[in-house]
């Protein structure tokens, strides 16, 4: 398919797998079941795009936050892949409708005829050959300047997904593949609504889409016409860094509010019900994806279950043991315990909300942290100090810093930690320790080629990250 280009909308601001993500977290960066190879949902989606569409027509769109550990995925996923790939970087999430849009401006700047194929980047496709099939039978429908949307056939009832209704066809079949109008869409369908659309003429929307970035791009300007003036004002190019004010003043709306739903020229053609889509957005989606034992369980880490039935259970940190669970979600991570049943996993914000409006660490931040020089994990924490494991990657290197209200002890564990305190620039080796006063500039760093290991000890009348003042940073973080 000549001019097609993959636009990739990764990351994404929500805990909708809480306690397993967080804020600034999300699941495409986690490794759930149905994932291959050790690899992350960001990863896998790639790894698909990447079988029919090369890097350098690729466009990723992430939360500027989560941009440099998404970074790391693509280098792990293959070497050079971050720079090969476009990153779009938002600095504050406006909803897919904007996202979309400077992708569709990028592309449309580079080449008049891209077409632009559109991919979430938490969803699992067992068969995705279904997918390749459907996208060539849409692409001349594409051309002609409707928007294409990518349906999955209702395998049962489910109430979790929006509805697409189809119209009458466009064009004749392509094999099995039939390009209908789209005649309207509908709300995820409440029980017996979503037990009858087996019955046809409904369709799943699974947030996959096709079209020409100029054609969606019209259809923004008579839809909603302000949102693309100002986006246009702000003229985004590849690798902008867009100013949170005016970025965040853009109209927060989903692709479908914006354009899908009032277009008249939107077309849908549906993947069969045996693709083996997953849309990883709730718990009981993973149940779902999970390869599960003959009484329907899954779990993974350290878990000892006996007499369950339907149920995920997985934990991080420690032993979790359950006995006569049945239809049960259970997740440990150190720092939280989710307990629900599977049918409740999609309200999942009955908890959450509370813990966003108080601003919870355990909301924002997983307990193991990724930074792009490493990670942090909170031991143990009381009032007055706070206990993190610190590991910082070969050649890896964090700010030179100071804090306000905080003092740290550094115990070396493992590898080359070399320390900056002051004016002072010394190897601290394993066992020997460091103290860093308030107000003291400090710096971390590993010329290894192991990873480097510390122990660090707070000590302070306010303990959060967000407590640190950034003199130099090589990874370009706000200072």
């Amino acid at each position: 398919m000549p001019n097609l280009y993959g636009v990739i909308l990764a990351g994404g601001w929500g805990a909708s797998l809480w306690p397993l993500s967080r804020l600034l977290h999300p699941p495409s960066l986690l490794h759930l079941p149905g994932c291959g190879e050790g690899r992350s949902l960001i990863q896998e989606t790639v790894a698909r795009v990447l079988t029919r569409i090369p890097p350098h027509r690729i466009i990723l769109v992430a939360p500027r936050e989560q941009e440099l550990e998404i970074r790391r995925h693509l280098e792990l996923l293959g070497p050079g892949l971050s720079r090969e790939i476009t990153i779009l970087a938002e600095p504050v999430d406006r909803n897919t409708a904007p996202a979309i849009a400077w992708a569709a401006q990028v592309l449309a700047r580079k080449d008049p005829q891209a077409l632009m194929a559109v991919f979430p980047g938490n969803q699992l496709l067992a068969r995705p050959q279904y997918l390749w099939e459907a996208l060539a039978a849409a692409y001349p429908v594409a051309q002609e300047g409707f928007l294409v949307a990518l349906g999955i056939t209702p395998g049962g009832p489910e109430t979790g997904y929006g509805l697409i209704r189809q119209g009458p066809p466009l064009g004749a079949a392509s094999g099995s593949m039939q390009v209908y109008r789209i005649e309207g869409f509908g709300e995820k369908p409440d029980p017996d609504t979503a037990s009858g659309l087996a019955q046809g003429g409904y369709c799943w929307n699974s947030g996959i889409f096709l079209w020409q970035a100029s054609s969606f791009l019209e259809a923004l300007g008579r839809w909603r016409p302000q949102l693309l003036k100002n986006l246009t004002r702000m003229g985004l190019e590849a690798g902008a860094s867009p100013p949170p004010g005016d970025y965040g003043r853009l109209e927060n709306i989903s692709v479908d509010q914006a354009v899908m739903e009032p277009h008249d020229r939107g077309a849908v053609i549906s993947l069969p019900g045996d693709v083996g889509w997953h849309d990883l957005s709730t718990w009981q989606a993973v149940w779902e994806a999970a390869p599960k034992d003959q009484d329907g369980n899954y779990a993974a880490g350290e878990v000892l279950y006996a007499d369950c039935r339907g149920s995920l259970v997985l934990a991080t940190h420690r032993l979790v043991a359950g006995l006569g669970l049945e239809d049960l979600i259970v997740v440990e991570t150190g720092d939280a315990l989710l307990v629900a049943p599977r049918q409740q996993a999609h309200q999942l914000a009955k908890l959450t909300e509370p813990l966003k409006a108080q601003d919870a660490e355990v909301y924002r931040l997983p307990r193991t942290v990724f930074r792009p020089w490493g990670t942090f994990t909170v031991l143990e924490e009381g009032p007055g100090y706070k206990i993190k494991r610190i590991e910082v990657y070969p050649q890896g290197r964090l700010s030179l810093q100071f804090h306000h209200r905080r003092s740290e002890n550094w115990i070396a564990v493992s590898g080359q930690a070399q320390v900056t305190r002051g004016e002072e620039v010394f190897v601290l080796q394993p066992q020997a320790s460091t103290f860093i006063p308030r107000e003291m500039p400090h710096r971390l760093e590993n010329p290894g080629t192991a990873p480097a290991v510390i122990i660090e000890v707070q000590h302070g009348d306010y303990l959060g990250e967000d407590d640190i003042v950034r003199l130099e940073d090589v990874y370009g973080r706000l200072i």
